[in-house]
């Protein structure tokens, strides 16, 4: 089965006031989360979604490696023609080495059907560098993946996704949220 990694770069921050500040901060924290993901045990692509404004040359740079895709567009136009994988990633978070072939171990579990899969994962402070829990009774967190042969992982909001299909979380803490002052609606509760 394939598997798809969907990040969504950096789509609508052209609209924003200070998008050149933003852009330069968020590429350094970029680098952390595509060592992540060069980390990774298993087989996958990379489709990095770009705002359409963004230069060639940025893009280029940022996946500079051959399973990395950079396409300008929308995470949510890409639809698997056959049963595939696709895991939501966001651009400033990261992935313990074993996640990707954990998610593809979980995704043998049933044939033929649509469902999530969702990982535990904690969060980390850049301001304090410590470490919590992100506990979740549901399996709906920003890692999730969706195993379909229509639909991608960004099909609706990652709060709701169980709402439509079956899910399953896997009980092993195998991704990191990056909490800084960068982010848009991630927070912290102790």
């Amino acid at each position: 089965m394939k598997h798809i990694l969907l990040t969504r770069y950096n789509t609508g921050i052209y609209d924003l006031p200070q998008a050149d500040k933003w852009m330069a901060e968020r590429a350094e924290l970029f680098k952390h989360t595509r060592e992540s993901v060069l980390a990774q045990d298993a087989a996958f692509d990379w489709f990095v979604y770009f705002d359409p404004r963004t230069p060639d040359d940025l893009m280029l740079e940022l996946c500079a490696f051959p399973f990395m895709f950079p396409i300008k567009g929308d995470a949510r136009s890409y639809v698997p023609n056959e049963w595939t994988i696709t895991t939501r990633l966001d651009n400033d978070d990261l992935l313990r080495p074993n996640a990707l072939s954990e998610i593809q171990n979980a995704a043998k579990l049933y044939k033929r059907i649509e469902f999530v899969i969702d990982v535990r994962y904690k969060k980390l402070s850049m301001t304090t560098g410590k470490r919590y829990d992100a506990p979740r009774d549901r399996a709906n967190s920003p890692f999730l993946s969706l195993v379909s042969d229509q639909r991608n992982c960004y099909w609706k909001q990652h709060s709701i996704m169980p709402n439509h299909f079956k899910g399953l979380t896997i009980d092993l803490d195998l991704a990191t949220m990056v909490i800084h002052k960068g982010n848009k609606t991630n927070t912290m509760k102790s």
